[in-house]
């Protein structure tokens, strides 16, 4: 086994335990490992590839969001409205989370209980807004007087571009 050289090549890999058995052909995403220069790839194979642009967004957890979505139009939301207003419209779902954290904190040390975020709420923008929407009664005077700031305490609402 240690006489085997394995060259590394684009989307396959072989390999062969010994000389006695035949090689065993595994797909893989980034390399190849070929026993021999000899075996290529066919071109039908590297023809059947499918972009990874054509299946973004059509796995189970994207179709999983789309049902929690419900035909939910984040873009035309109240909430979503408001957050740009308040926040500008390049505002990240980093930021928009730490905010919406600090206010579930903020409402748990006064007695109100706000729903903990799930996780696709945290994975998703569309679903994070819609989760603002949903609580927007409890959140609405809370937002109204946040703030995000830069490293220097600077509002940072001055630079937000509104849309």
């Amino acid at each position: 086994m240690a006489s085997d050289k394995k060259i590394c090549q684009n989307t396959h890999f072989i390999i062969s335990f010994s000389k006695m058995m035949p090689p065993l052909v595994f797909r893989t995403l980034n390399y190849d490992f070929v026993e021999n220069k000899e075996l290529e790839i066919p071109q039908e194979a590297e023809k059947k590839r499918i972009p990874r642009c054509e299946i973004y967004g059509k796995g189970s957890e994207a179709r999983l969001i789309k049902e929690q979505l419900n035909g939910f139009e984040a873009r035309t939301s109240e909430a979503y409205k408001i957050i740009v207003r308040l926040f500008g419209g390049s505002v990240r779902i980093t930021e928009l989370l730490g905010v919406l954290n600090s206010i579930r904190f903020l409402l748990t040390s006064r007695g109100q209980v706000l729903p903990p975020i799930s996780r696709n709420e945290r994975r998703s923008f569309s679903l994070l807004i819609k989760y603002v929407q949903t609580h927007l009664e409890q959140l609405k005077p809370l937002l109204e007087c946040t703030t995000l700031c830069d490293t220097h305490f600077n509002d940072i609402h001055a630079y937000a571009d509104i849309n």
